[in-house]
């Protein structure tokens, strides 16, 4: 469970970090 929390976590960083890039533009 731990290592599928962190690959979530990392694709929703993932994710997170273009959406906010797109907003920020």
């Amino acid at each position: 469970t731990e290592r599928t929390e962190r690959a979530k976590r990392m694709a929703t960083v993932k994710s997170g970090s273009s959406i906010a890039s797109s907003q920020k533009h």
